[in-house]
């Protein structure tokens, strides 16, 4: 789980038992918290593949509307909410 640099991309996975509906907003589509939704895989497994360009990307989890941190990265920073974000490099 969490975020890996795979051919075209970079692919989020992510586990969260007893979600419904989750999404992954960023930098990289505007923190729109429904532009980016992950596909379920299996009982509680979630992915998703965006085409980033090489760069530095901060991001995090909208789980059934509530917006949580990649449980899976431990790469944060703060944010001006006061929580944290996530972070994931793209060379």
């Amino acid at each position: 789980y969490g975020p890996s640099r795979e051919d075209g991309g970079v692919v989020f996975r992510a586990r969260f038992d007893n979600a419904q509906q989750v999404q992954v907003a960023g930098d990289f589509n505007n923190w729109s918290p429904v532009s980016s939704p992950l596909m379920s895989t299996t009982a509680g497994g979630f992915m998703t593949k965006l085409p980033l360009q090489p760069g530095r990307y901060r991001y995090r989890f909208v789980v059934d509307g509530r917006w949580v941190n990649d449980p899976h990265n431990a790469y944060v920073e703060a944010n001006q909410f006061g929580e944290l974000n996530n972070v994931v490099e793209v060379a």
